[in-house]
């Protein structure tokens, strides 16, 4: 779906008089190129990191297929985007708040419905979804894993998007085939990279070297490493119990790394395209997964 100029000026209208521009808050993307690479436990866990830090914290979960960010987060919840779509539920009963203060907004099914609207259903469920109230200073938005075009899209609309790997072999080449499919599209995204379950020392030098020198070589981007995540066996304890192990487990190694990569994210500098859960949305609705990139 693209959008005329007459739909374009109607959103930029309807997003000045919802909420205006906020100029600090970042909506990054977090992604991986296959499933069982400990994405959403990242996410989750970053954002209790990000919230000790002092950051206001706003997690959507975007993986439709296995939405469960609210349960890492202590809370179960009934209430998610597709209720909002649905006219089910006010759009500000669908944010709640989970363990340390952080924010989240379950996305279940209706991800995917939002994405397929046109015309005059896709504004009205952007007039819907600008009455979310969003104080965030960060989003992060757990995407679905693997190279479709939902996730293509939020890679698009998003700020800068997180691509999560493991050493696995086929972990990596399925991370650096997605950043190689998203970077085929205008504006090229800012990639950030977080290799996780590294068990020594060579592994969490070379794999991060050899993805970030692939992409600079082949693709002509450059990857900002976040870090490096130690395997650790209190992670299985942690994900039984649905505590996050920055709960569980604050002193631990992994702690530490998710710790670490969290603050280095918060450090790095904003980038100066247009912020905020507004702008992310009317971008992701004007971008066509088979379509370039519309200018910010």
């Amino acid at each position: 779906m693209m959008y005329g100029n007459d739909q374009a000026a109607k959103l930029r209208e309807l997003i000045e008089s919802t909420h205006g521009v906020t100029a600090t808050q970042r909506v990054v993307a977090v992604a991986s190129g296959k499933g069982g690479t400990g994405k959403s436990t990242l996410s989750v866990n970053m954002a209790i990191a990000m919230r000790r830090a002092g950051k206001r914290v706003l997690v959507i979960d975007a993986d439709f297929g296995l939405a469960n960010v609210d349960l890492m987060l202590g809370v179960s919840s009934e209430n998610s985007l597709a209720q909002v779509l649905s006219g089910d539920i006010d759009p500000n009963d669908v944010m709640q708040t989970g363990l340390e203060g952080v924010q989240f907004l379950s996305g279940g099914s209706g991800v995917e419905a939002l994405l397929s609207m046109e015309g005059e259903a896709a504004d009205a469920m952007i007039s819907r979804l600008l009455q979310i109230k969003c104080d965030a200073d960060i989003i992060l938005l757990d995407t679905g894993a693997g190279v479709n075009p939902i996730v293509l899209r939020m890679i698009a609309a998003a700020n800068e998007t997180v691509i999560v790997t493991t050493p696995e072999p086929t972990a990596v080449m399925d991370a650096y085939a997605l950043i190689k499919t998203a970077s085929q599209r205008e504006p090229k995204p800012i990639f950030r990279l977080i290799v996780n379950r590294v068990e020594n020392r060579r592994e969490a030098v070379e794999i991060p070297e050899a993805i970030i020198s692939l992409a600079r070589k082949n693709l002509s981007s450059t990857i900002d490493l976040l870090g490096t995540v130690a395997t650790d066996p209190v992670i299985p304890y942690s994900i039984k119990r649905q505590i996050p192990v920055l709960v569980s487990h604050p002193s631990s190694q992994v702690a530490m790394d998710i710790d670490a990569a969290a603050r280095r994210l918060v450090g790095v500098s904003t980038p100066t395209r247009s912020t905020g859960l507004s702008a992310f949305i009317t971008r992701l609705l004007r971008i066509r997964a088979d379509s370039a990139v519309p200018k910010p």
